[in-house]
Protein backbone atom coordinates (compact mmCIF):
# COMPACT_ATOMS: atom_id res chain seq x y z
CA UNK A 1 0.00 0.00 0.00
CA UNK A 2 1.55 3.30 -0.97
CA UNK A 3 2.15 5.93 1.70
CA UNK A 4 -0.95 8.00 2.16
CA UNK A 5 1.26 11.26 1.04
CA UNK A 6 0.92 10.15 -2.20
CA UNK A 7 -2.49 10.10 -3.12
CA UNK A 8 -3.63 12.97 -5.13
CA UNK A 9 -6.00 15.46 -2.81
CA UNK A 10 -9.76 15.63 -3.98
CA UNK A 11 -10.60 18.92 -4.93
CA UNK A 12 -14.45 18.34 -5.43
CA UNK A 13 -15.71 16.73 -2.15
CA UNK A 14 -19.05 15.15 -2.54
CA UNK A 15 -21.22 13.41 0.41
CA UNK A 16 -20.71 10.36 -1.01
CA UNK A 17 -17.08 10.44 -1.05
CA UNK A 18 -15.17 8.43 1.65
CA UNK A 19 -12.85 8.18 4.29
CA UNK A 20 -10.64 5.08 5.57
CA UNK A 21 -10.51 4.18 9.33
CA UNK A 22 -10.98 2.32 12.27
CA UNK A 23 -14.58 1.05 13.77
CA UNK A 24 -14.04 1.41 17.61
CA UNK A 25 -15.43 -2.10 18.10
CA UNK A 26 -12.80 -3.61 16.31
CA UNK A 27 -9.65 -3.54 14.40
CA UNK A 28 -10.72 -3.53 10.88
CA UNK A 29 -9.79 -0.71 8.70
CA UNK A 30 -13.33 0.12 6.57
CA UNK A 31 -14.72 2.94 4.56
CA UNK A 32 -16.63 5.83 6.16
CA UNK A 33 -19.06 7.63 3.96
CA UNK A 34 -18.80 11.35 4.32
CA UNK A 35 -22.74 12.05 4.22
CA UNK A 36 -23.11 9.51 7.42
CA UNK A 37 -20.66 10.50 8.63
CA UNK A 38 -22.08 14.24 8.38
CA UNK A 39 -25.41 12.59 9.75
CA UNK A 40 -23.82 11.09 12.62
CA UNK A 41 -22.45 14.57 13.88
CA UNK A 42 -25.84 16.70 13.29
CA UNK A 43 -27.69 13.76 15.42
CA UNK A 44 -25.41 13.62 18.36
CA UNK A 45 -25.15 17.37 18.48
CA UNK A 46 -21.74 16.98 18.24
CA UNK A 47 -21.35 19.98 15.88
CA UNK A 48 -21.03 22.88 18.36
CA UNK A 49 -23.78 25.40 17.23
CA UNK A 50 -26.11 27.99 19.27
CA UNK A 51 -28.63 25.42 18.92
CA UNK A 52 -29.54 23.02 21.06
CA UNK A 53 -30.85 19.13 20.12
CA UNK A 54 -33.26 16.62 21.00
CA UNK A 55 -35.22 14.05 19.67
CA UNK A 56 -39.19 13.42 19.98
CA UNK A 57 -40.34 10.12 22.14
CA UNK A 58 -43.64 9.19 21.86
CA UNK A 59 -42.63 6.29 23.74
CA UNK A 60 -44.59 6.09 27.21
CA UNK A 61 -42.25 7.47 30.19
CA UNK A 62 -41.85 5.91 33.32
CA UNK A 63 -40.43 6.95 36.86
CA UNK A 64 -37.02 5.91 35.70
CA UNK A 65 -34.81 8.81 34.30
CA UNK A 66 -35.25 9.74 30.81
CA UNK A 67 -32.94 9.33 28.07
CA UNK A 68 -30.96 12.71 27.50
CA UNK A 69 -31.75 14.38 24.93
CA UNK A 70 -35.22 14.19 24.19
CA UNK A 71 -38.93 16.07 23.87
CA UNK A 72 -41.92 13.78 25.18
CA UNK A 73 -45.64 14.59 26.39
CA UNK A 74 -47.53 13.08 29.20
CA UNK A 75 -49.56 11.42 28.14
CA UNK A 76 -46.96 10.21 25.21
CA UNK A 77 -48.55 9.71 22.05
CA UNK A 78 -46.54 7.76 19.07
CA UNK A 79 -48.15 10.08 16.20
CA UNK A 80 -46.99 13.49 15.31
CA UNK A 81 -48.61 16.23 17.22
CA UNK A 82 -49.32 19.31 15.15
CA UNK A 83 -47.09 22.60 16.32
CA UNK A 84 -50.22 24.73 16.50
CA UNK A 85 -51.49 22.38 19.33
CA UNK A 86 -48.57 22.47 21.81
CA UNK A 87 -48.81 24.36 24.71
CA UNK A 88 -47.00 21.91 26.99
CA UNK A 89 -43.63 19.79 26.63
CA UNK A 90 -41.61 17.76 28.63
CA UNK A 91 -37.99 18.12 27.66
CA UNK A 92 -35.14 16.31 29.55
CA UNK A 93 -32.30 18.72 31.18
CA UNK A 94 -29.59 17.65 28.72
CA UNK A 95 -29.62 17.97 25.43
CA UNK A 96 -28.23 15.05 22.73
CA UNK A 97 -24.70 16.45 23.27
CA UNK A 98 -24.73 15.69 27.21
CA UNK A 99 -25.15 19.67 27.83
CA UNK A 100 -26.73 20.53 30.63
CA UNK A 101 -29.54 23.37 30.24
CA UNK A 102 -31.44 23.28 33.19
CA UNK A 103 -30.61 26.90 34.09
CA UNK A 104 -30.52 27.91 30.58
CA UNK A 105 -34.49 27.02 30.76
CA UNK A 106 -35.39 29.23 33.51
CA UNK A 107 -33.56 32.24 31.64
CA UNK A 108 -35.95 32.09 28.64
CA UNK A 109 -39.02 32.26 30.67
CA UNK A 110 -41.09 35.49 28.56
CA UNK A 111 -38.59 35.15 25.74
CA UNK A 112 -39.75 33.67 22.05
CA UNK A 113 -38.02 30.36 20.70
CA UNK A 114 -38.09 28.33 17.37
CA UNK A 115 -38.43 24.57 17.80
CA UNK A 116 -37.81 23.01 14.10
CA UNK A 117 -36.94 19.61 12.38
CA UNK A 118 -33.04 18.91 12.10
CA UNK A 119 -32.56 18.90 8.26
CA UNK A 120 -35.94 20.50 7.21
CA UNK A 121 -36.29 24.13 8.34
CA UNK A 122 -39.79 24.60 6.57
CA UNK A 123 -41.30 22.27 9.62
CA UNK A 124 -41.33 24.64 12.70
CA UNK A 125 -43.28 25.84 15.63
CA UNK A 126 -42.35 29.67 17.61
CA UNK A 127 -43.39 30.05 21.20
CA UNK A 128 -43.24 32.16 23.85
CA UNK A 129 -41.69 30.17 26.90
CA UNK A 130 -44.12 30.55 29.56
CA UNK A 131 -42.63 28.70 32.41
CA UNK A 132 -39.91 26.07 33.30
CA UNK A 133 -40.52 23.65 36.59
CA UNK A 134 -38.56 21.18 37.26
CA UNK A 135 -40.99 17.61 37.12
CA UNK A 136 -42.03 15.96 40.70
CA UNK A 137 -43.01 12.95 38.76
CA UNK A 138 -40.05 12.19 36.12
CA UNK A 139 -36.50 13.03 37.44
CA UNK A 140 -33.80 14.87 34.85
CA UNK A 141 -37.46 16.21 33.29
CA UNK A 142 -38.51 19.60 32.84
CA UNK A 143 -41.66 20.57 32.28
CA UNK A 144 -42.30 23.34 30.08
CA UNK A 145 -45.38 25.69 29.20
CA UNK A 146 -45.57 27.34 25.82
CA UNK A 147 -47.74 29.72 23.95
CA UNK A 148 -47.85 28.94 20.45
CA UNK A 149 -47.26 32.02 18.10
CA UNK A 150 -46.82 30.74 14.43
CA UNK A 151 -45.82 27.56 12.62
CA UNK A 152 -45.78 24.79 10.17
CA UNK A 153 -46.15 21.19 9.89
CA UNK A 154 -45.89 18.53 13.44
CA UNK A 155 -43.40 17.02 15.34
CA UNK A 156 -42.46 13.31 13.88
CA UNK A 157 -41.84 10.50 16.27
CA UNK A 158 -38.19 9.68 16.42
CA UNK A 159 -37.20 12.63 14.23
CA UNK A 160 -34.85 15.32 15.87
CA UNK A 161 -35.54 18.67 16.71
CA UNK A 162 -33.70 22.00 17.16
CA UNK A 163 -34.77 24.56 19.64
CA UNK A 164 -33.30 28.10 19.37
CA UNK A 165 -33.85 31.24 20.99
CA UNK A 166 -35.19 34.08 18.65
CA UNK A 167 -36.34 37.11 21.16
CA UNK A 168 -34.86 37.33 24.41
CA UNK A 169 -36.91 39.24 27.16
CA UNK A 170 -33.85 40.95 28.70
CA UNK A 171 -35.98 43.13 30.70
CA UNK A 172 -37.48 39.75 32.44
CA UNK A 173 -33.90 39.41 33.63
CA UNK A 174 -33.84 42.24 35.70
CA UNK A 175 -38.12 43.19 36.31
CA UNK A 176 -39.86 41.26 38.72
CA UNK A 177 -42.40 38.66 37.65
CA UNK A 178 -44.84 36.01 39.10
CA UNK A 179 -46.47 33.01 37.84
CA UNK A 180 -49.75 31.81 40.05
CA UNK A 181 -50.75 28.49 39.78
CA UNK A 182 -54.41 28.00 40.97
CA UNK A 183 -53.36 24.64 41.60
CA UNK A 184 -54.51 24.38 45.29
CA UNK A 185 -58.25 25.33 44.32
CA UNK A 186 -60.63 22.40 44.36
CA UNK A 187 -62.92 23.88 41.81
CA UNK A 188 -62.41 26.03 38.87
CA UNK A 189 -63.61 29.55 39.87
CA UNK A 190 -64.79 32.75 37.25
CA UNK A 191 -62.36 35.26 40.35
CA UNK A 192 -59.14 34.70 40.78
CA UNK A 193 -57.19 36.81 43.54
CA UNK A 194 -53.53 37.32 43.57
CA UNK A 195 -51.04 38.35 45.68
CA UNK A 196 -47.82 38.86 43.76
CA UNK A 197 -45.83 41.31 45.78
CA UNK A 198 -44.70 43.26 42.86
CA UNK A 199 -45.29 46.42 44.48
CA UNK A 200 -46.55 47.35 41.59
CA UNK A 201 -49.55 47.13 38.75
CA UNK A 202 -48.30 44.36 36.57
CA UNK A 203 -49.35 43.27 33.47
CA UNK A 204 -51.31 39.93 33.26
CA UNK A 205 -51.66 37.14 31.13
CA UNK A 206 -54.52 34.24 31.72
CA UNK A 207 -54.23 30.76 29.99
CA UNK A 208 -56.15 27.86 31.01
CA UNK A 209 -55.11 24.27 31.91
CA UNK A 210 -54.67 23.60 28.17
CA UNK A 211 -52.77 26.67 27.82
CA UNK A 212 -55.33 29.11 25.67
CA UNK A 213 -55.12 32.40 26.43
CA UNK A 214 -58.40 33.67 28.20
CA UNK A 215 -59.32 37.27 28.63
CA UNK A 216 -60.48 38.19 32.13
CA UNK A 217 -61.31 41.60 33.47
CA UNK A 218 -58.56 43.00 35.88
CA UNK A 219 -59.30 44.98 39.09
CA UNK A 220 -55.84 45.99 40.68
CA UNK A 221 -56.27 45.97 44.62
CA UNK A 222 -53.56 48.08 45.47
CA UNK A 223 -49.92 47.12 44.20
CA UNK A 224 -49.49 43.58 45.84
CA UNK A 225 -52.68 42.35 44.76
CA UNK A 226 -55.45 42.08 42.22
CA UNK A 227 -58.09 40.32 40.88
CA UNK A 228 -59.40 38.46 37.67
CA UNK A 229 -63.18 38.01 36.89
CA UNK A 230 -63.84 35.86 34.28
CA UNK A 231 -67.44 34.76 32.28
CA UNK A 232 -66.98 31.38 33.41
CA UNK A 233 -65.35 29.52 35.96
CA UNK A 234 -62.09 27.19 35.07
CA UNK A 235 -58.60 26.64 36.19
CA UNK A 236 -55.32 27.82 34.96
CA UNK A 237 -52.30 30.01 35.23
CA UNK A 238 -51.93 33.87 35.52
CA UNK A 239 -48.78 35.37 34.30
CA UNK A 240 -47.77 38.63 35.98
CA UNK A 241 -45.05 41.02 34.77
Amino acid sequence: MASISTYAIDQIITVRDKVIGTDSAGTITKNFDLGDIISFLNSSGLIESGNSQFKYDGQPLSTSTRVDGTISFDPPTLSSVSFSSISNLLITSKDVAGRDLSSYYDSLVDSRVIIQKSGDPSKFGIYNWLSSTSSSKFPNIYDISLYHVFGNSSLENESNYLISLLQYDYLAATDKHYAFTDHTQANPSASWTINHGLNKFPSVTVVDSAGTQVLGDVQHIDNDNLTITFVNQFSGKAYLN
